[in-house]
């Protein structure tokens, strides 16, 4: 049936086109949008067609691919906001990363990292996702991310979070399930925006009455898989206004559930958010 058709790889409509005119129009598409996507196109090192548009890009997402490192010549994109790197192979990243100073959303999940670079110029960022790497530690210049909101460590080796992260005064959920934390930083009670804190599957015995007391914001603590007991936890100083505060919300939630999904699927979704 003859070769008049296109092969379905021609790269015509790939995210890494193979001819140079297509090279030239993806290229002037991301310039244009700021937006440049190489996501799951299989890349064992981002093309250089990126580095060609991304000087003024805001996003660059390059998940899903087999990148070992990134570029130095990234931190030269210094209008970057977003930058998605989740489910690569990567181990390192570039020291200079803290010069990336416009960036607001890090992904860097379900890589193979066992350290981090110094953080603190990046003092915009509002969401760092770490989970599913091989880090032993957290560097303590997370302390300098003062608008950070969200931090997902979960799926480490961490054996401790670093006291500074109790300066990051922003965070509304922090997310460390799944480590081999043995004990929580009683800075991390001077958060008193956080609202959601996940320890789940770790070696924790105790939680410092500090963190019940300081973080009067908090509404969700996941202690399964510790060696901390319902009894403990409950005889811990500042338990008591936690538990009203964590009762006030399935309330509310209970309540609008009962206006728009009917009573049933209220106490269904109540026990399993339990």
């Amino acid at each position: 049936m003859g070769g008049c058709c296109s092969s379905p790889d021609d790269g015509r409509h790939s995210l890494t086109p193979r001819t140079k005119r297509d090279k030239e129009r993806q290229i002037k598409t991301w310039q244009a949008s700021g937006i440049i996507s190489v996501r799951s196109a299989g890349h064992k090192e981002l093309p250089e067609e990126v580095r060609t548009a991304l000087r003024n890009a805001r996003v660059l997402d390059a998940a899903g691919n087999n990148l070992q490192s990134i570029p130095d010549w990234v931190l030269e994109a210094s209008s970057l906001k977003r930058l998605l790197l989740q489910s690569n192979a990567l181990r390192h990243l570039p020291s200079g990363l803290s010069q990336l100073r416009s960036l607001r959303v890090l992904n860097l999940a379900n890589n193979a990292l066992t350290h981090l670079p110094d953080l603190q110029g990046l003092v915009l960022l509002q969401v760092l996702t770490l989970s599913q790497n091989h880090l032993e530690e957290v560097d303590p210049s997370i302390g300098c991310l003062t608008a950070l909101t969200q931090l997902d460590v979960s799926g480490n080796k961490l054996t401790r979070l670093p006291p500074t992260l109790g300066k990051c005064m922003a965070l509304t959920e922090v997310l460390a399930s799944d480590n081999r934390l043995v004990e929580v930083p009683i800075e991390l009670g001077r958060l008193q925006k956080l609202q959601t804190l996940n320890l789940e599957r770790n070696s924790l015995a105790v939680i410092p009455p500090a963190v019940l007391v300081g973080c009067t914001c908090l509404q969700t603590l996941l202690l399964q898989g510790n060696a901390l007991t319902s009894e403990q936890l409950a005889a811990t100083e500042g338990y008591a206004d936690y538990e009203q505060r964590r009762q006030r919300k399935y309330d509310k939630v209970l309540a609008t559930n009962v206006l728009t999904s009917g009573f049933t699927e209220a106490i269904d979704r109540d026990v399993a958010v339990t």
